[in-house]
């Protein structure tokens, strides 16, 4: 049984028609043309400092130098010969980016920017205390090379324990990062 007139009844299947086609078309279009996905939220991964500090030690002694742990589990390593120093330079670095790249440690230029600033207080604190200390890298020299330079290098031994005697605040500010 129809309830529309044979005219009305065709106009209105025409008119369907053309609005299921429509909406098919559309509807393809749309899944062809549709905005690329979003991006996957960034990951952030993050290590508390002890965990980097023990990858960084492990690292080292894995290179083949012979690294200790200082006040506060600062590693330290002593070259009384200075023989071992460009080579400890460099594997530090290594060992940092490799690091680095494995998300264990971040060194952003802004941390090495700020540990640039308080080894340099400690560096000048130290000479004005009559510590002939080696000479200290530009700023830029040190984020280059990842930070890898000794603060406590100097005609004489100086430990964390001796330089935190004579320069307590910056060396608490450095522990502090």
């Amino acid at each position: 049984m129809n309830l529309l007139p044979p005219a009305l009844a065709r106009r209105a299947l025409r008119t369907l028609g053309a609005a299921g086609v429509l909406l098919v078309v559309g509807l393809g279009t749309t899944a062809c043309t549709s905005a690329d996905p979003a991006p996957a939220p960034a990951v952030s991964r993050t290590t508390d400092d002890a965990a980097a500090n023990d990858a960084l030690y492990r690292c080292l002694m894995d290179q083949g130098f012979a690294v200790t742990r200082g006040a506060g589990g600062a590693i330290e390593f002593k070259d009384p010969e200075d023989t071992q120093g460009a080579s400890y330079t460099t594997a530090r670095s290594q060992c940092l980016r490799d690091l680095e790249a494995d998300g264990t440690v971040v060194a952003a230029g802004a941390s090495l920017t700020a540990q640039y600033a308080s080894m340099s207080r400690l560096h000048a604190c130290l000479t004005t205390k009559g510590i002939t200390m080696a000479a200290w890298p530009t700023e830029a020299v040190f984020v280059e090379k990842d930070g890898a330079f000794n603060v406590l290098s100097a005609a004489e031994e100086v430990t964390m324990e001796r330089a935190a005697g004579l320069c307590p605040d910056e060396v608490a500010a450095l522990e502090a990062q």
